[in-house]
């Protein structure tokens, strides 16, 4: 907001290469800096705004400066590059290049600040987001830090992790940071390096693939043993945390270059003997779960889906409370406008189709699609639902989903009560494992479910 800087202990900056993903929430006066420093009047501004309200960078002293005259200072998110060599340095703001020359830079002690200048240790700020920075020496990564909070207890503090240097980088200024938008975790990625119980001891390599795929990529590619990472019941709070001894890990990313341990199971999601972990189960419309489990004002649900399209209102409904009543939960997913959600006695009409596959959740708040919200409820009003919650319809007469069902959470105060993962059982009959009970959920309507490949 004004007041908040990363202090990111960078202090030279000649053959370098810098790049930002930044974006200013204000236009200000003096020479506002997203990144830079200054030693006792010798600029090493990485990334600035003139007095005329145009880019520039600036290197050393005197008239090393240049700008970009075509870039006038705004509030949109740019995509800002520096690189410099023997003498000359190119600035690069999203397409827009230009190359210029700087003096020699002598020996200075002052590091770059992000969210402000550096100038003799006083922070001279500016108002933005930071998407992502880093920073390259002599063509080597030297830092990669990305937006993120750590929670420890009831205190969550918001700041950028360095994944090269593996440091937590808190605000050196006032006041607190503004928290963005969490990356959801179905974004997770796979790094290119699995690990035994030491740390930095590679098993397997090149292993790059998404979350809805990784396990079956996962499986028999480590030690040749059919080990399988659960990558929500296993994942590890601490991202510095070495693998457990004597256990096989994963180390993991997210979108935004944070790692996460993940401890791999013998067993695709952990299931008993007799059972087999499948990649979705699919419905025509007429088959369902029946999970047994009521709503009220704390329930909250996770959908993973993937729906084929349809424009019949009576059809995917993907989750809820067959009875219809007033005091119900539902996602409906049909691809029209005037198709109602709910969330007891709040109703919503939204189109919420997307022929993609996506991850649904609902609550008394609202209702999102991987992680983008469709919808509010503002639901305050206690109630209990009369018909038990249903996966892949929510009405007990058929119209449920048409397509690909990967899993269901049920949550209730926050808690998991049901993790629900496609399964079949030893007499091949398709249906829905609860990891937390131990259930095996089959079809409670009509037809029967379509087996997606085994993991």
């Amino acid at each position: 907001t004004g007041t908040q800087y990363i202090d990111t202990e960078i202090t030279d900056i000649v053959d370098s290469e810098f790049n930002l993903v930044a974006q200013q929430t204000a236009l200000l006066d003096g020479y506002p800096t997203l990144l830079g420093a200054m030693d006792n009047g010798e600029f090493k501004v990485v990334f600035a705004y003139g007095s005329s309200a145009n880019f520039y960078t600036q290197v050393g002293s005197g008239s090393a400066g240049f700008s970009l005259s075509d870039v006038p200072q705004d509030t949109a998110k740019h995509t800002f590059k520096l690189v410099t060599a023997a003498q000359s340095q190119t600035l690069t703001i999203d397409d827009t290049s230009v190359t210029g020359s700087y003096t020699t830079v002598s020996s200075r002690t002052h590091s770059l600040y992000l969210f402000a200048r550096n100038r003799d240790s006083v922070a001279n700020h500016t108002k933005q987001k930071v998407y992502s920075f880093s920073a390259k020496k002599n063509g080597s990564l030297i830092a990669n830090m990305v937006p993120a909070k750590y929670v420890s207890g009831n205190t969550t503090t918001y700041g950028m992790y360095d994944t090269v240097r593996n440091k937590f980088y808190q605000n050196k200024g006032s006041g607190t940071f503004i928290a963005g938008p969490v990356i959801p975790e179905q974004q997770i990625h796979i790094a290119t390096t699995a690990y035994n119980s030491a740390r930095f001891s590679p098993v397997v390599t090149e292993l790059n693939d998404t979350i809805a795929t990784i396990r079956s990529v996962v499986t028999n590619t480590i030690n040749q043993t059919k080990a399988i990472a659960d990558l929500q019941a296993t994942k590890q709070t601490r991202p510095d945390e070495n693998c457990p001894a004597g256990k096989k890990c994963l180390l993991v990313e997210d979108d935004a270059g944070m790692p996460h341990w993940y401890e791999i199971i013998e067993n695709a999601y952990g299931l008993p003997s007799g059972y087999t972990a499948l990649q979705y189960i699919e419905s025509s419309s007429t088959q369902y779960i029946d999970t047994g489990l009521y709503g009220n004002l704390n329930t909250e649900a996770e959908i993973d889906v993937h729906l084929n399209e349809t424009t019949s209102e009576s059809t995917n409904r993907i989750f809820g409370d067959f009875t219809n009543t007033a005091k119900a939960i539902t996602i409906n997913g049909a691809n029209s406008a005037s198709t109602f959600s709910r969330f007891g006695d709040k109703s919503q009409k939204v189109n919420i189709y997307s022929s993609e596959r996506s991850v649904y959740k609902i609550n008394k708040t609202n209702l999102t699609r991987n992680g983008v919200v469709l919808t509010t409820f503002d639901t305050t009003t206690p109630f209990t639902t009369e018909g038990t919650l249903l996966v892949g319809s929510s009405t007990s007469t058929g119209g449920g989903v048409v397509g690909k069902l990967y899993s269901a959470i049920i949550r209730e105060n926050g808690n998991t009560i049901m993790r629900l993962v496609p399964a079949k059982n030893s007499s091949n009959v398709v249906g829905m494992y609860d990891t937390v009970s131990g259930t095996f959920f089959t079809n409670a309507g009509t037809g029967t479910f379509v087996a997606g490949p085994e993991i």
